[in-house]
């Protein structure tokens, strides 16, 4: 306190003494907000920063609003400020000392009590832990509850029977991306099919494909009248058979195997489901999702549906080829468009483009909107009621950061608005899992109930640790772990896989998981 008074003092002498006073006040700018943050879930706010109010004060000059001459008034409420400033450092160097000797008396128990001191930590840990998971919980059971409570009975979404129409190729390299789709989302199908390119002469292909684990599959060899070049592995040909613009190209005529593809299915399948998808290997269906999303919209499949992940890059809007659906009044229609519109053979560049036609070398997304347009079936998008898309075009650890930035070229968000952003908590899809083993851990780590691992790593200290020491900090994303993401990437990936997990149970898909699930937790916590 005698410190305090003397420094008033001297602070009252001089006016300059006062304005350095005045800059020793932190004030928050206007635009200074709370800085909000959220790990796993739990979003938090940090105190506002604080500065100096202005340069012009820390230099000892004029702040707005006060001249360059002190008024009586002026320097006494300066005076007071600092002798008030003062005692505030001096107590607070006595309760720093307190406190120094409080931790020193707490490093005395815990050395004396180690194990006692850590079990205490770690309940405390695990008991803060727990209310979080049990806040996440209750907040997806309400997402869940308030997107059924229309339903007209609590499995009522399950009445829809979806097609399943996979294009696919027979071949070694291939063999074994089949059996994930077999063993994994393509069982909860309520029809699918592999659509493959036919047999060449000498070759023989099985009426089904079979592997452990999964109904068998039927194999339906696409009549084809144009020739793919085959593959000796993923994106890698054999042969260039096809040329465009003067260079040697591979034969890929997917538009051919996919309009004849739907033809088959309406001329023998129509009757076996109410909406029909195209999807491709690489991709993971969550078939709960999308029957849920028809029963909540109340899609009648007598009503003409295109739908999907809808792109503008043509003058008319299409639905990329990942995931396409279409209601089964839909697909009885456009079938007869197919069966009857133009058939061009040749180099792409002798006709014209920007037709309902079958053509080679003809876009298989662009041609299709054009034809389903002809009809009077436009695309739609299939987004949640919060505005997020439901089908995911790429892996998840880049999906959930895809954000519209100003001046982006991007085809993805070619006229596209920023709000619709990835991804949906009930996912209809997700694209771009090369590996089979992806479609597999995908499978275990959200269907399996005794797989526990992203409830683990969610509430794990190890990732709560790499977060507050370097979130930047590389390492393998959750599901391919073929590159590398930042710690705060993998965290998101984990908590988003939590979420369509949780739904998942909540829908009563998969089982909860028992009260003794995890057993290192300590006990009465």
């Amino acid at each position: 306190v005698g410190l305090g008074a003397a420094a008033a003092e001297e602070a009252a002498a001089a006016c300059s003494v006062a304005s350095a006073c005045r800059a020793m006040l932190y004030q928050p700018e206007d635009d200074e907000a709370p800085l909000n943050f959220a790990v796993n879930g739990a979003s938090r706010a940090s105190e506002s920063g604080r500065r100096p109010a202005s340069a012009a004060a820390a230099r000892g000059g004029n702040v707005k609003g006060h001249g360059s001459g002190c008024s009586s008034l002026t320097q006494f409420k300066y005076v007071v400020f600092c002798a008030a400033f003062f005692v505030v450092l001096l107590v607070g160097g006595q309760l720093s000392l307190l406190g120094q000797r409080d931790a020193a008396a707490q490093q005395a128990v815990a050395g004396s009590h180690p194990a006692a001191v850590e079990e205490v930590i770690e309940r405390t840990r695990i008991s803060r832990l727990e209310k979080e998971l049990q806040r996440l919980r209750h907040e997806n059971a309400g997402l869940i509850r308030r997107q059924t409570e229309n339903l007209r009975s609590p499995d009522s979404w399950r009445r829809f029977r979806v097609y399943c129409m996979v294009p696919s190729i027979y071949d070694p390299h291939r063999y074994d991306k089949l059996a994930a789709v077999a063993q994994t989302w393509g069982k909860r199908c309520d029809v699918i099919k592999f659509f493959i390119d036919p047999a060449e002469e000498g070759e023989e292909f099985p009426k089904y494909f079979e592997v452990e684990g999964a109904p068998p599959i039927e194999m339906v060899q696409v009549p084809l009248v144009r020739k793919n070049d085959k593959m000796k592995k993923d994106k890698v040909y054999r042969a260039k058979s096809c040329s465009s613009n003067g260079q040697k190209i591979a034969c890929r005529h997917i538009w051919e195997k996919v309009w004849r593809s739907w033809v088959y299915i309406a001329d023998n399948d129509l009757d076996k489901a109410d909406f029909f998808f195209k999807i491709d290997d690489d991709s993971f269906v969550f078939i709960e999702f999308l029957k849920l999303y028809f029963e909540q919209h109340d899609w009648d499949p007598e009503i003409p549906r295109y739908f999907g992940q809808v792109s503008k890059l043509s003058p008319v809007p299409f639905v990329n080829g990942a995931i396409v659906g279409l209601s089964r009044a839909a697909l009885r229609m456009v079938a007869v468009k197919y069966k009857n519109m133009p058939r061009e053979y040749g180099p792409r560049e002798n006709f014209a483009h920007h037709r309902c036609v079958d053509r080679d070398g003809a876009s298989q997304e662009i041609t299709e909107a054009i034809c389903l347009n002809e009809i009077g079936v436009q695309a739609t998008p299939l987004v949640d009621q919060h505005g997020y898309s439901m089908i995911s075009l790429f892996r998840l650890s880049d999906s959930l950061f895809l954000r519209k930035r100003y001046g982006t070229r991007s085809w993805y968000w070619y006229k596209k608005p920023k709000t619709v952003i990835c991804c949906s908590d009930t996912p209809i899809a997700v694209h771009w899992y090369k590996r089979p083993s992806d479609l597999l851990k995908i499978e275990s780590y959200l269907y399996n109930p005794e797989d526990l691992t992203i409830d683990k790593e969610l509430y794990s200290r190890a990732l709560y640790d790499a977060l507050k020491e370097n979130p930047g900090a590389k390492r393998k994303a959750v599901i391919s772990d073929v590159s590398l993401i930042p710690v705060f990437a993998y965290a998101s990936e984990i908590e988003y896989l939590f979420r369509v997990k949780e739904n998942l149970r909540t829908l009563g898909v998969v089982a909860h998981p028992p009260p003794d699930a995890f057993p290192d937790r300590p006990e009465n916590t």
